[in-house]
């Protein structure tokens, strides 16, 4: 790595570390990299890693998050949220809201 200069981000798309001249996709993010992107603690990152809420794999001594694993975990969250709110809502407001009457 003799003069070239990394940064890394999340970002939506995965894209995450670029190098000079191009960009390289992300398939995994460690347990630190994660939490700062959630605004979170890394500790609350290993709670849902530890209850199976996220998946995670280990390489090496880190425990990795796989980009895949992390969206459909944001996804669920999304999913719960709304099946809250329609729950909330009653099947009649739940059908107008749908745009059924």
């Amino acid at each position: 790595m003799h003069g070239t200069e990394y940064s890394t981000a999340m970002h939506g798309s995965g894209t995450a570390i670029s190098a000079t001249g191009g960009s390289v996709d992300r398939l995994l993010y460690s347990v630190q990299e994660v939490a700062e992107a959630l605004g979170v603690t890394d500790r609350y990152v290993r709670t849902l890693i530890a209850a199976g809420e996220i998946k995670s794999v280990r390489i090496g001594a880190r425990r990795m998050i796989p980009v895949k694993d992390l969206n459909v975990w944001i996804d669920g969250l999304r999913e719960a949220e709304e099946a809250a709110r329609e729950a909330a809502m009653g099947p009649r407001a739940s059908a107008l809201a749908a745009g059924r009457s």
